[in-house]
């Protein structure tokens, strides 16, 4: 019952943030995007730790959580994960979605902190022979965070987490915001 409650209250809490007037000023001044409105359309608190660990390959973040699955022109790859409907969107509204990650701890080599192909976010969509041709031939950069620091990226940049080798824990608030005129009238975000 506790846990759960926790949950809930780390739920809200996390909902609440990553609405609030501060988290998106935060994350257009970053952005540079001045006056552009931006919606945040996922928000989650990644908390990884020896106990609790993963690691995740290169890859590029190419999905969006939706209410309903339609055939909707330039949407593909349907998944339902943990029982919501997931896509793979144009071009177009990936470029548009910005990732702001939050760090609750120092975030190092040894605890998983993501490494980056730097300036792979232009290259749109990349195949899985481009992505292994890219972590083959470019120098990978590890990001370390100091706690508190914010991290923001692209989606489409070529990115991996590693497992963590320490017992120190890792955890992340991490929001996804995208400019509101790519919100899709047919689709709703979930």
């Amino acid at each position: 019952m506790t846990i759960h409650m926790r949950q809930v209250q780390v739920t809200c809490f996390v909902r609440h943030l990553s609405c609030t007037n501060f988290a998106e000023q935060t994350a257009r001044q970053l952005l540079g995007e001045g006056g552009m409105q931006l919606s945040p359309i996922k928000a989650f608190i990644l908390d990884k730790s020896i106990e609790n660990n993963w690691y995740i390959p290169w890859h590029q973040d190419l999905k969006i959580a939706v209410k309903q699955i339609l055939q909707v022109e330039g949407y593909t790859n349907w998944t339902l994960e943990a029982g919501i409907p997931h896509t793979e969107p144009p071009l177009n509204i990936l470029e548009g979605i910005t990732t702001l990650r939050v760090h609750l701890d120092n975030c190092t080599k040894r605890n998983g902190a993501i490494y980056i192909l730097p300036k792979t976010h232009n290259r749109g969509k990349l195949t899985s022979s481009q992505i292994e041709e890219a972590v083959t031939n470019e120098t990978a950069l590890c990001c370390e965070v100091q706690q508190g620091g914010v991290m923001i990226f692209k989606p489409l940049l070529l990115h991996n987490s590693p497992l963590s080798q320490q017992e120190m824990p890792r955890r992340i608030l991490q929001i996804e915001y995208v400019k509101k005129e790519l919100l899709s009238p047919l689709l709703e975000w979930h």
